[in-house]
């Protein structure tokens, strides 16, 4: 019984492991998209100051 314990216990640290690896890359993957969103934001807004200055 006790190896079938280990045996369990190793399975679900395997498991927490993989599944907090999987969290921090959708994490890494969530900030690049945020950053790109917001780059793409302010080049917009920039973009729109600048034919605003050109209409007049």
């Amino acid at each position: 019984m006790f190896f079938g314990g280990l045996r369990k216990q190793n399975v679900k640290s395997d498991y927490d492991q993989r599944l907090l690896d999987l969290i921090n890359a959708l994490k890494e993957q969530w900030d690049h998209a945020v950053q790109t969103q917001d780059a793409v934001a302010d080049s917009d807004l920039e973009m729109t100051a600048e034919t605003a200055l050109a209409n007049h």
